[in-house]
């Protein structure tokens, strides 16, 4: 067996390897789905009566909207370079 032949037997392997972790986290994805509609949004998201959605909405706002809108911008600048003529960026 040659070098190139190990290198895509192995490369077949690997490809292998992801294929059945992507399979479980499909079947993982659809237990938590199944848990989701039998038993309802309580046991998923452990909100009931005494801690309400306002709760979590409140949280989900504070945190999210910050984080996505300074992540934005970053990533568009660190990336693509786009607005390096308006700021001195390194190449």
């Amino acid at each position: 067996m040659t070098a190139a032949t190990r290198i895509i037997i192995n490369e077949i392997k690997g490809y292998h390897n992801f294929l059945k972790f992507m399979i479980f986290l499909v079947v993982l994805s659809a237990l938590a789905t199944m848990v989701r509609f039998i038993f309802g949004l309580g046991v998923t998201t452990n909100l009931n009566d005494v801690y309400p959605w306002g709760l979590w909405i409140s949280f989900d706002v504070v945190t999210a909207v910050p984080l996505a809108a300074g992540w934005a911008p970053s990533y568009t600048v660190f990336t693509s370079r786009s607005w390096s003529r308006w700021y001195d960026l390194p190449s």
